[in-house]
């Protein structure tokens, strides 16, 4: 399963030990080498869900939004452990995130999908920032006022208190807390963090311990 072998292999490398990161490195090495390179597919960039069923051949929609998913956890790789990577596997992870940024920017997922628009927004704005691609750098910094903007003026996020894609709106903007610089940037991150906060601290019912609704995309009634 890819995605949890992403999240596998930045767990090896957090780990440490010798063993734990040659393995690293092997299952990156497999992962990356799942990803559609070809630049004439519409999926250049994404992943499929498994090894057995690459897009190519894949019967039911492909999921563009494993571009922006598994890019979180090669840039986790990439910016975490970068020295001790193999020089042939770095410039693997190298032109893999390149890819997937790519592949983001030209879906340009809208404002209104929350977690995946703060999601790609930091998968381009980190890369293009990373790999000195001044284009993609317009794009994300675009991108990323946008939101922002778009955010304000509806009063809070379109998933809204959503139980699931709030704790991912709140890990992926902390993200851009550690890693982007720029004041104005840091400005409009910090400001959308503590509103998702601010949604979540509404909602919680102290004495049921539930996080009460009402809820964008809950997959369940009783939420602890």
């Amino acid at each position: 399963e890819v995605r949890a072998s992403f999240h596998y292999e930045v767990s090896l490398l957090y780990y440490g030990g010798k063993e734990y990161e040659q393995r690293a490195f092997d299952v990156i090495d497999k992962t990356i080498s799942l990803q559609d390179t070809d630049p004439n597919s519409p999926s250049c960039g994404v992943w499929p869900y498994y090894e057995e069923e690459p897009l190519a051949t894949k019967k039911s929609p492909i999921d563009y939004n494993w571009a922006d998913f598994n890019a979180v956890s090669l840039l986790d790789i990439y910016m975490g452990h970068k020295d001790r990577l193999p020089e042939e596997l770095l410039k693997k992870v190298e032109k893999a995130l390149i890819l997937a940024a790519k592949a983001v920017r030209k879906r340009n997922c809208g404002p209104g999908y929350t977690n995946i628009a703060i999601m790609g927004t930091y998968v381009t704005y980190v890369t293009s920032y990373l790999f000195d691609m001044p284009d993609m750098q317009e794009y994300a910094n675009k991108r990323l006022k946008t939101f922002y903007d778009y955010t304000l003026e509806k009063g809070g996020f379109s998933e809204y208190n959503s139980p699931t894609y709030s704790i991912v709106a709140i890990d992926e903007l902390n993200r851009m807390q550690r890693h982007i610089v720029e004041p104005e940037a840091r400005k409009m991150i910090d400001e959308l963090y503590s509103k998702c906060w601010s949604v979540i601290a509404r909602h919680y019912h102290k004495p049921t311990a539930q996080w009460a609704g009402p809820h964008s995309r809950s997959y369940r009634t009783l939420v602890a």
